[in-house]
């Protein structure tokens, strides 16, 4: 075996730590992404050492429990679980992802909607990763979107509903109805502090559709002609990028 396989067995490995399904289709034939030798390998193991840890892949869920707690509310436990089978989750071990980020991307394609875009943005915020690359952008913690204001109550409503432990009250069974989520626009601002506090405040349209340009680095003279397309006059696009460097809502790299 060459030393180029290796990632595509250690991922077909954790996948069977957590997956049955996966180790079932294992032993039964053939499976994608894995040569005949390789899985030859991994069925010498005796299957039971598989499920050895009972409780992993509900640890997995617990933590994007966690993180998507109102989506959960209103598609059920069983919507996140179902990540851990699926393809995406697959993708997410062969690029060492992060499971919280790329779950999100994985429940929007499963009709998450607006609420799943802003528990998105609050994942990224919380681990404060931005794109690399030399430019001006976000500052790692903040992240601006557009969701539906309805979205927004919703999501507000149902969070406070769910308590200070709402992996607890969805594991009891508590839901959320499903919310309208079209209608008015609202912009939200996203800020997680030095200290780890995290805030959600409404932001001007403007501002936070120059936030959302500058989530990837860019030259500063492609923010200043961005601001300007937005409605900043010739020379008060200097300014604004001044003042969110001044805040801290950008930075250069």
């Amino acid at each position: 075996m060459t030393g180029r396989r290796v990632p595509a067995l250690r991922q077909a490995m954790v996948r069977m730590l957590y997956d049955p399904a996966y180790v079932g289709a294992l032993l039964a034939g053939p499976v994608a992404g894995l040569t005949e030798a390789e899985r030859a390998l991994l069925l010498r193991v005796d299957p039971r050492g598989w499920s050895t840890d009972r409780f992993r892949r509900s640890r997995g869920v617990h933590a994007l429990l966690d993180e998507y707690p109102v989506r959960a509310a209103i598609l059920g436990i069983a919507a996140v679980d179902a990540y851990f089978s699926s393809a995406a989750f697959a993708r997410c071990l062969s690029t060492r992802g992060s499971m919280a980020l790329e779950f999100g991307p994985f429940a929007l394609g499963q009709g998450g909607g607006e609420i799943t875009r802003l528990e998105l943005a609050l994942a990224r915020a919380r681990r404060r990763e931005r794109a690399a690359g030399p430019g001006l952008c976000c500052r790692p913690g903040v992240e601006a979107l557009t969701v539906s204001a309805a979205a927004h109550a919703a999501w507000l409503r149902i969070r406070a509903e769910l308590g200070p432990d709402p992996v607890a009250a969805l594991v009891a069974g508590q839901r959320g109805p499903r919310p309208v989520e079209d209608g008015p626009q609202e912009h939200i601002l996203i800020e997680v502090d030095a200290a780890g506090e995290l805030s959600v405040g409404a932001a001007s349209d403007g501002l936070v559709a120059l936030l959302a340009f500058a989530a990837v680095p860019a030259p500063r003279p492609a923010l200043e002609a961005e601001a300007r397309r937005l409605g900043c006059d010739p020379g008060e696009d200097a300014e604004l990028v001044d003042a969110l460097l001044a805040e801290g809502l950008l930075i250069a790299r």
